[in-house]
């Protein structure tokens, strides 16, 4: 889902032990734990655990993206995502 942070809240987002991993995927050639500003637009993933989903006790971890929330998004079917990385190995191979 999309979120937008609370302004009071960015200690406790960013917070280091809060039960989320925050992460900006667009710079993943720094290691440091992203950091989350008032006005970021977030994409949360939120996973579940068997029949019980999210609500599950074993479901303790969720992602928050920063960055790629911000601008359009594109609904796919998930044949196509696969057709298309199926795609971009074989080129790679070939290339």
């Amino acid at each position: 889902m999309i979120v937008k942070p609370v302004a009071g809240n960015l200690s406790l987002i960013n917070d280091e032990l809060a039960a989320w991993i925050l992460v900006d995927p667009l710079r993943t050639a720094t290691r440091q734990r992203a950091r989350i500003d008032d006005n970021d637009a977030l994409l949360a993933v939120v996973h579940g655990f068997g029949s019980s989903g999210w609500r599950h006790s074993q479901a303790t971890q969720a992602y928050v993206l920063r960055g790629v929330a911000d601008g359009a998004m594109k609904l796919r079917a998930r044949r196509q995502i696969l057709q298309t990385a199926g795609k971009d190995q074989t080129a790679a191979r070939v290339g």
